[in-house]
């Protein structure tokens, strides 16, 4: 239960910025109410299997403080971090990020470094 409510508040959190560019429709197909019934039922069983969160990468020399505390594995005192290194220049690379931002190692970039983008 835990999980499934984690997972829910997980995407509802990544889904409030883009339904409120507009990225994401809100309309539902319609659907007579016992197909939709039986629907229902079925996704209900296999919701753990299907959800699937997908995090945008993100540039790290225009992101905003809350878009790099929502990449995984990036805390509040390391997007801060990152937002103090990046006052002295932008990033280059990976390895430039490692070196410059105080708290990123190996694994630490190996952790987020998928959502990183430097362009």
């Amino acid at each position: 239960m835990q999980t499934r409510l984690s997972l829910a508040l997980a995407a509802a959190l990544l889904l409030t910025p883009a339904l409120a560019q507009g990225a994401v429709s809100t309309t539902t197909p319609t659907a007579s109410a016992t197909s939709k019934s039986s629907t229902n039922h079925a996704e209900a069983g296999n919701m753990h299997q299907s959800v699937t969160l997908r995090v945008p990468t993100v540039n790290v020399n225009t992101a905003t403080l809350a878009q790099l505390e929502h990449i995984p594995g990036m805390t509040p005192r390391l997007a801060r971090e990152v937002i103090a290194a990046r006052a002295k220049g932008p990033f280059k690379n990976k390895m430039d990020f490692m070196r410059r931002v105080k708290g990123v190692g190996p694994r630490t970039l190996k952790k987020f470094g998928p959502y990183l983008k430097f362009a």
